[in-house]
């Protein structure tokens, strides 16, 4: 049996932990010592590279180009369509010893041990509020922004989040929504 040492070596710049001094050193070198150059205009964030930065800006307008065929659900992201479509076809291998959910991948679960732990590593760098995830402080950020990059596919409103234009494209275009093949027999949107 091999025992995993534990993560001892934190990052002093963002709390991420690892296993040896080396791998610690390598982190900080490679990430918080390069220059930033590409900076998004909306939340500040800074990039590496101008590819990330144009990806990164997905999650301010919205952009979910990549449809499952297979449910309703749509991602910025083909790696992340990629990992979903794993959901369908493998089995969840990856169990909380704490409340026993099945996870598809190790990642997942280690992002929903933090319900259980109470750790938020990500956050705002005009409030100081914490989130568990880096995609719930991007949502946040549009409060203090007032970005809205979602807009209903009817009548073009737009939305700060997915729950409110799906709220409001359900119960202010249900006929529309039929119509148009943008809601599934679950009632699940489209878009």
């Amino acid at each position: 049996m091999v025992i995993h040492s534990a993560r001892t070596h934190k990052c002093d710049q963002c709390s991420k932990s690892f296993t040896s001094r080396n791998k610690l050193q390598s982190h900080v070198n490679g990430v918080h010592l390069r220059k930033r150059d590409f900076k998004c205009d909306i939340c500040d964030k800074a990039f590496l590279e101008k590819n990330n930065l144009k990806g990164h800006m997905r999650i301010h307008n919205g952009d979910r180009k990549y449809a499952c065929n297979l449910c309703s659900k749509t991602f910025l992201f083909a790696g992340t369509l990629r990992c979903h479509m794993l959901t369908h076809t493998q089995e969840k291998r990856h169990e909380c010893e704490v409340c026993g959910k099945l996870f598809l991948l190790r990642s997942t679960l280690n992002k929903h041990l933090r319900v259980h732990s109470g750790e938020k590593p990500h956050s705002c760098n005009v409030c100081d509020k914490r989130f568990r995830t880096s995609t719930h402080m991007v949502v946040h950020m549009r409060t203090h922004t007032g970005e809205k990059p979602l807009s209903c596919r009817i009548c073009g409103m737009s939305f700060a989040h997915h729950k409110g234009r799906s709220v409001h494209m359900k119960t202010k275009h249900p006929q529309e929504l039929v119509e148009l093949g943008l809601i599934d027999e679950k009632g699940h949107l489209k878009c």
